[in-house]
């Protein structure tokens, strides 16, 4: 038997293979799209959320930002304002890790604006989109508009959550930020020690927060002079 004798069967063997492989992905990728359609809208957007969050804390922005534009998708399309809005400041967020601030910066405008507009003036989700707005302002070194916004939501916060949430917190830690930045170590300080109290009430003195709040407190008292 020659060659060609021995090779003809391999080639339809192989051409069988291929025509089988491609007939089981096709009917694979019905089965996942007829069982991804039959998955609530919410349980896909809660999905979508938490692997764009999981995918922030790695560091994979560009990716982050693609499962919370699914996300948001399906909670506009469900009717849950809160939860879009949520997903476009988180979106934000992504592009403040990124450094890009100006695109950031438009993101949580925009937050604000949808936040008033259809959860009312006072809501968390506008209290955190003003906290960042203010993270951005504050790195681009505006500090006087970042104060404006840090105080915006921690009047909101103390309001929504109570004198002793954590939230409420770290706005006193920003705005201590912001005092120091413009010179104002006494107010910074203050501000400092009021965040302190209501993270290690919340945290225990062991955690990693409190000492970044006791390191931003020894920070201005040596720019005060104090060493």
């Amino acid at each position: 038997m020659n060659l060609k004798t021995w090779l003809l069967p391999i080639f339809f063997l192989l051409i069988i293979a291929m025509v089988l492989t491609i007939t089981m992905q096709y009917n694979y990728q019905r089965e996942v799209s007829a069982s991804t359609d039959s998955i609530p809208d919410t349980t896909l957007a809660r999905h979508y959320y938490l692997k764009a969050d999981s995918l922030l804390n790695w560091s994979s922005f560009d990716s982050s930002i693609a499962y919370f534009q699914k996300a948001g998708e399906f909670y506009k399309k469900d009717g849950n304002r809160a939860a879009q809005i949520d997903c476009q400041t988180m979106i934000a967020e992504n592009y403040r890790y990124k450094g890009e601030y100006r695109k950031a910066s438009e993101l949580f405008k925009q937050s604000i604006s949808d936040g008033i507009q259809f959860l009312g003036e006072k809501s968390t989700g506008v209290a955190t989109a003003y906290n960042k707005l203010g993270l951005v302002q504050w790195a681009l070194g505006k500090n006087d508009s970042a104060l404006a916004n840090f105080e915006k939501a921690l009047a909101l916060r103390k309001e929504l959550l109570g004198e002793n949430h954590v939230d409420v917190g770290w706005s006193y830690n920003n705005i201590g930020l912001i005092q120091n930045a413009l010179g104002n170590n006494d107010e910074a300080i203050d501000m400092y020690k009021k965040a302190l109290v209501i993270i290690e009430k919340n945290l225990g003195s062991d955690n990693d927060d409190v000492a970044r709040i006791l390191s931003n407190i020894g920070i201005a008292f040596k720019d005060k002079g104090n060493y």
